[in-house]
């Protein structure tokens, strides 16, 4: 659905029913595009321009039956990046708006498929029976002098031919050259549409802070500064007529139709004008009105009264934390409202500042593509460098109040979260030395404790030691015994193996006399006598 109000993007063709305000400046303009074969459209970033072209220049060209039109924007020249040129540009256009068809076909009799402007001009004059005017409108044409100086040069050579020369000598060359042949060549007809001129119409729409940059094109413009037309501000009776008429309208919109009641619009034009100071930007009432149409379609409403319009100041600063907070990344949040608050914005003078694209990501951590969407959101402006890339900018100056509120916001916050991090910090250093000291204290008792403990140990050490060794006195003793009694054991056992032995071997048997030999060994190893015998059985088991 259509909403009324676009909010803070320029108003589209397809929005030329909603489009209000500009009666004056519609009929000025289209006036002066009548008349003069280049026009020159200026004003302040922000105060609608592309919004006059398209939503009322443009349609009017159309609905008047006389021109074709061609909308062009170059978009600025970045280094190492693949950009057609603004000839390029240009001619891509004209061709995607030319209708098809044969009309077109002789020209390529003559010099076929010619790189040039004027013929893609003829060739769309041509396509549209010969018959209609032809309107170039060149939107943001500052972006061109971004592009190199050799395509800057090419391409308003070629602009002044397609807007002052009727037909080019080069093509009447042809025709000389091709005088006794001329009817197989191009029939009547052909030829006549062929020397009729296209009625070319050309504006170039520039920020005023840019209008400088024409003087580049004196050599083949000397007089482009000859037709300008300033676009200013809106007063408050059009103010009036674009916050009132679109809520009006009847038809498939985003909101049912409703009206303002006159304290309510009094008191929005109160704020526009910050209490009648000044003239109103149109970008801060589409933004106002855009939000008020929120309301209308959230609540049902059928008229604006006062109370609905109580705080006008926070709908701008909403919109810009809104916008802010529309970024997926808390990190890149917090990105942004660094570059915007920090960057682009001189608090003491409150006034925007600029930077180029090269600098915002060596100064701040954004990417590019929450760049982008601050761009396609409209809280950033991107302006073509002369050094080529883009310049970033707050897109408006209504947003500067707003934006160092959120930052005063932003920097308390901080201060908040940091005093409290400070805080918990000491209170956790606190602690740490709370339980320092407490471990101190507990390790004082418990070395009093052990002392004492050590005393009584001590002591009970002493009176146990001499107990151990009255103890180990007697142990002695009767280990000394047990070992007395264990040598005998033992003397008897080995005895009595040996006298086995003895017994087997008058028998003659060798093996278990040997085997009763190794068990007494086993018993006592340092015993001779046995170890001789075993010698002796080992010598007569090898001769058996």
């Amino acid at each position: 659905m259509t909403r009324r109000y676009p909010g803070a993007r320029p108003f589209e063709i397809s929005q030329k029913h909603i489009y209000y305000g500009r009666t004056t400046d519609n009929d000025n303009l289209y006036r002066m595009v009548k008349l003069e074969p280049l026009v020159v459209l200026y004003g302040k970033s922000g105060l609608g321009k592309s919004s006059l072209l398209n939503a009322a220049i443009i349609p009017r060209a159309l609905s008047d039956g006389y021109f074709a039109a061609a909308r062009i924007r170059f978009n600025a020249w970045q280094q190492d990046t693949e950009v057609q040129s603004p000839l390029t540009k240009t001619w891509e256009i004209l061709r995607h708006e030319a209708e098809k068809g044969d009309a077109t076909g002789f020209l390529d009799k003559l010099l076929p498929n010619e790189a040039s402007l004027w013929y893609e001009v003829k060739k769309f004059h041509l396509s549209k029976g010969g018959k209609k005017g032809i309107l170039l409108i060149f939107d943001q044409f500052e972006e061109l002098f971004t592009y190199p100086a050799d395509q800057v040069l090419d391409f308003r050579r070629q602009l002044a031919e397609a807007l002052f020369t009727p037909v080019p000598q080069r093509y009447w060359d042809v025709l000389e050259n091709n005088e006794e042949n001329l009817g197989d060549l191009l029939t009547p007809a052909e030829l006549a549409v062929f020397q009729q001129p296209p009625d070319v119409k050309v504006v170039l729409a520039i920020r005023s802070d840019r209008m400088h940059l024409l003087h580049q094109l004196n050599d083949y413009f000397p007089t482009i500064l000859k037709n300008c037309y300033e676009l200013g501000p809106l007063d408050e009776q059009q103010a009036a007529e674009a916050i009132e008429r679109p809520a009006s309208l009847s038809g498939e919109f985003f909101s049912p139709a409703f009206t303002y009641q006159p304290l309510a619009l009094a008191k929005i034009l109160f704020f526009l004008t910050d209490g009648k100071q000044q003239k109103i930007e149109s970008t801060q009432l589409q933004i106002i009105c855009n939000y008020i149409e929120e309301k209308v379609r959230r609540h049902q409403l059928n008229e604006i009264q006062e109370q609905h319009v109580s705080d006008l100041e926070a709908v701008i600063e909403n919109y810009y934390d809104e916008k802010i907070e529309a970024i997926a990344s808390a990190g890149q949040q917090l990105a942004a409202r660094r570059l915007i608050e920090e960057g682009l914005l001189f608090e003491e003078e409150e006034r925007r500042l600029s930077m180029y694209e090269g600098q915002i990501y060596r100064v701040f951590d954004i990417e590019s593509e929450t760049l982008r969407e601050l761009v396609d959101s409209h809280l950033l402006r991107a302006e073509p460098s002369l050094q080529g890339g883009y310049t970033y900018e707050l897109s408006h100056d209504s947003l500067v109040s707003p934006v160092l509120k959120a930052k005063k916001k932003r920097l308390e916050q901080e201060r908040q979260a940091a005093e409290l991090r400070a805080r918990a910090e000491q209170e956790r250093a606190l602690a740490i030395e709370r339980r320092k000291r407490m471990r101190a204290r507990l390790v004082a008792v418990a070395m009093t404790i052990l002392a004492a403990l050590s005393m009584v140990a001590t002591l009970i050490a002493v009176r146990q030691s001499r107990v151990a060794a009255i103890k180990e006195n007697d142990a002695r003793l009767a280990l000394n015994k047990l070992q007395v009694e264990k040598l005998q054991k033992e003397k008897l056992q080995v005895q009595r193996l040996l006298d086995g032995a003895e017994t087997y071997i008058a028998f003659a048997e060798w093996d278990l006399a040997f085997r009763l030999l190794q068990e007494a060994r086993q018993i006592d190893s340092t015993n001779a006598e046995v170890n001789d015998r075993i010698e002796v059985l080992k010598q007569r088991l090898q001769k058996k």
